[in-house]
């Protein structure tokens, strides 16, 4: 008797922990049990754990993709006004050129 009840109370605690949501770091693939997509009761710390992991993953994708477009955005910008200063120093100088040489 003690032998079953000492199995019982193994297979319900693996199985709690086989049914948590879970969390590969490897891959970035976030596993949800069934408990957490019906959202029936409290979340085992498992789910709530597997979830930040990811959430975390999600978020640095996100602010990496983020910062290189503020980069390019940046880059473009810096581009276009360099161009635009450019063009202004060489009508100054056209202009320079055509004055000095009506004063001859």
């Amino acid at each position: 008797m003690k032998k079953i009840i000492v199995m019982l109370c193994c297979f319900s605690f693996l199985a709690a922990f086989s049914f948590a949501c879970t969390y590969n770091e490897e891959t970035h693939e976030l596993k949800e049990c069934t408990e957490y997509t019906r959202g029936d009761g409290e979340i085992p710390q498992a789910c709530q754990d597997a979830h930040t992991a990811y959430n975390k993953y999600i978020a640095a994708k996100v602010g990496k993709k983020a910062k290189n477009a503020a980069a390019r955005l940046g880059n473009s910008i810096v581009k276009f006004v360099g161009d635009a200063v450019k063009d202004t120093e060489e009508k100054a100088e056209d202009e320079n050129g055509k004055d000095a040489g009506k004063k001859n």
